[in-house]
């Protein structure tokens, strides 16, 4: 099995892929047993959506403590807590061991947003999706959402200076003193 992080860091999820594999789509085929059952019994289904977050973090965690994966303890986050993610998105940047990514991604995301509507005032079309190819037995997509500037304005503002100066600092990027996106 070959793909770009494992041939860039071998000994990502601890040198053995194909094991991290088979305890994931394990998990994932035990716990749609787990909700296809609980249809049929009629069960409680948002105490068993939220027994299964939370199996998810403790075992995700699990998972990578076993296979020695660095940094084991960012595993298994919860996306949707806030002290984790403190804004309406997440990110990963395409920083080491990703930055290689941006020779290839960069260019679909061009072509994708050319696709969709937009003047030079903005964007009509804010929802757009790519389906790729099924690799290693996974299906995957892009999906991209453009946010307005009216879109921003209804969130509560979470990107703070503070947010901003957290995000250049993950991506290792100098902020922007003035003239800042902030103001």
């Amino acid at each position: 099995m070959s793909t770009y992080i494992i041939e860039r860091e071998p000994n990502k999820y601890g040198g053995n892929q194909q094991a991290y594999t088979e305890k994931v789509d394990k998990i994932v085929a035990d716990t749609a047993d787990a909700f296809h059952q609980a249809v049929e019994t009629k069960q409680d289904l948002i105490q068993l959506f939220h027994q299964t977050l939370a199996s998810f973090e403790k075992t995700r965690h699990q998972i990578a403590v076993e296979q020695g994966t660095k940094n084991s303890e960012r595993f298994g986050s919860r996306r949707d807590k806030k002290e984790n993610f403190p804004g309406p998105f997440g990110l990963t940047t395409f920083c080491r061991p990703y930055h290689e990514y941006n020779k290839s991604v960069l260019p679909v995301i061009q072509k994708q947003l050319k696709t969709m509507k937009y003047t030079h005032k903005g964007f009509q079309q804010t929802e757009s999706e790519i389906v790729f190819e099924e690799c290693l037995g996974r299906k995957s997509k892009m999906e991209f959402s453009i946010v307005t500037e009216d879109a921003l304005k209804k969130w509560p503002n979470p990107f703070t200076e503070k947010e901003y100066l957290r995000f250049c600092k993950i991506c290792n990027v100098t902020p922007v003193k003035s003239g800042s996106i902030l103001e």
